[in-house]
């Protein structure tokens, strides 16, 4: 981690404290050796981390492909909270998957 000189360890933990909202952290019933944390920072942003995508969530590619934008605009939607995703941390992977519903307006849709 890059640490700024001048930065003490008091100072760093101060600001964490005022950027973070809230942290949640899940325990599913049936794989109680799972543990997915979300934490949910000022501003509304929300950041997951999972060692399993939740049913149905998608990765960066495939959610382009099914809103029918470019990676590019799926990471800024996620930035800005208008799609939830979850950071996933596996043994020699690590990945954003997203959820995307078939719904949802891509580049190209006519309002009705």
């Amino acid at each position: 981690m890059l640490e700024a000189a001048t930065t003490t360890q008091q100072e760093r933990k101060r600001l964490l404290c005022a950027l973070i909202y809230k942290v949640v952290i899940t325990i599913s019933d049936d794989t109680p050796d799972i543990i997915d944390l979300t934490i949910h920072w000022q501003g509304g942003v929300t950041t997951g981390i999972a060692e399993e995508a939740p049913e149905g969530w998608v990765g960066l590619d495939q959610a382009a492909k099914i809103l029918g934008v470019a990676r590019q605009t799926v990471l800024h939607r996620v930035q800005r909270g208008e799609l939830n995703a979850v950071h996933v941390r596996r043994v020699n992977r690590k990945g954003l998957r997203i959820q995307v519903e078939a719904e949802q307006p891509g580049l190209f849709a006519t309002p009705e």
